[in-house]
């Protein structure tokens, strides 16, 4: 076989492989399957002394292929993709890396936000899968009733942390208290037991291996095929070992969660409502899930619980006649403290600040993903089926929405704020 049969006999086997095979459905899941195998074919055709052939011969069939995959990838992904029509940089339409690197100082909203400028946007009414329904159970009123009772507790603990750090004369660090607050609340509400962080003036080690895991995993979302190879050939490696510690601790959580006789949970939490609907559906509920849905609880209630105390505390504090005027409201409406319906219904100026403090501070910058079920009609714009959409936070409260009129100074940006 010659260099110019074997290249293009590599090159009809890239072109086979991309429309027969990597064309049809999702393979990240399956990225470092086949990463390995493709390594493995690889080596087996580079180690040609078997075949009593020249290495020009493998090599040329391995750079045909190669050069054959990848060219098609991208002829289809510029030109014949289902989503080829819409409008936007050509790097990302060819390869999410470029995602990645332009995302490589950790401000994706400020990334999606520019594309948002520049390229226009659409509104998605967001379908979410049948798996709310679970979470949903665990998030009624009734249910959050049953939550202030256990929140009390750790905003008692904080509400004595600042006055004791005043007494110490020691300048209290409200990122890290309003951090310890936020997880130790989300601890109870999911596992039972708290992370005991305002307790001790202290970071949990498992808090710390979750935010050092997230610190890389969260730049590398737009690709995640490169997660899956890297969990699989590199679990213990660098930042990578970090995660995979933190999930075995959750692990072990959940393990006593579940052996938990449900008559000593005094207040029913998260997990309560997640595992009835496990034992309800074993065959249907992996058991992993609880260990994914509990990470994520408690990354979505301790994180932008953190972050809209810090933004609300950090206007206060630069603008103290709103701190007064809030006291003053609540003094002369006399509402109980403990109580938020009264607070929400007395306070108007407290619900303001918090109002324009969670637009000025979106908690989620950049907002999830979600996953079209069939062909939409989003915005007068035609939206295949199976697509991602994304509705960036920030580029909806900030860039999109005027400061909120009920503030009762007209915002921030008015003189009086």
């Amino acid at each position: 076989m010659d260099t110019l049969l074997a290249l293009a006999t590599g090159a009809v086997a890239g072109l086979a492989m991309h429309h027969g095979l990597f064309i049809h459905g999702e393979w990240h899941l399956q990225a470092p399957d086949l990463l390995l195998g493709h390594i493995a074919v690889f080596s087996i055709l580079l180690s040609s002394t078997w075949l009593d052939i020249s290495i020009v011969i493998p090599s040329s069939l391995i750079a045909g292929y190669l050069s054959a995959l990848f060219s098609s990838i991208t002829i289809y992904r510029l030109f014949f993709h289902p989503l080829h029509h819409f409008p936007g940089a050509v790097g990302a339409r060819t390869t999410k890396l470029w995602h990645v690197w332009q995302a490589r100082t950790s401000k994706n909203f400020l990334v999606l936000d520019n594309l948002h400028a520049k390229y226009g946007d659409f509104r998605d009414k967001a379908l979410h899968g049948s798996r709310r329904r679970e979470w949903n159970r665990g998030f009624t009123q009734k249910s959050l009733d049953q939550y202030l009772t256990k929140i009390l507790t750790y905003i008692t603990a904080l509400d004595a942390l600042i006055p004791h750090d005043a007494d110490m004369q020691q300048i209290s660090d409200t990122n890290n208290l309003f951090y310890w607050f936020g997880f130790d609340a989300m601890g109870d509400f999911v596992f039972n037991k708290s992370f005991d962080m305002l307790h001790r003036s202290e970071w949990h080690f498992v808090i710390v291996l979750l935010r050092r895991a997230m610190s890389i995993l969260g730049p590398l979302s737009p690709i995640p095929w490169f997660v899956q190879i890297a969990f699989r050939l590199f679990p213990r490696v660098w930042l990578l070992g970090d995660w995979f510690r933190m999930m075995g601790w959750c692990k072990g959580q959940m393990r006593e969660r579940i052996a938990l006789p449900e008559t000593k949970t005094t207040t029913p939490d998260v997990a309560h409502y997640l595992l009835a609907s496990a034992k309800s559906q074993s065959s249907q509920f992996p058991q992993s899930w609880l260990t994914g849905d509990s990470i994520l609880a408690i990354v979505a209630g301790s994180e932008p619980t953190a972050s809209t105390l810090i933004g609300i505390f950090c206007e206060l504090a630069k603008h103290p006649p709103h701190a007064e005027k809030i006291c003053d409201e609540i003094r002369a409406a006399g509402v109980d403290v403990t109580d938020p319906r009264a607070l929400a219904r007395e306070c108007p100026h407290l619900e303001a600040v918090i109002a324009e403090a969670l637009r000025m501070y979106p908690a989620l910058l950049t907002a999830g993903d979600r996953l079209t079920r069939g062909e939409m009609v989003l915005g007068g714009v035609v939206v295949p089926g199976g697509t991602t959409v994304v509705a960036p936070r920030f580029s909806e409260k900030i860039a999109s929405i005027a400061p909120t009129n009920s503030f009762p100074s007209g915002g921030p940006n008015s003189p009086g704020w």
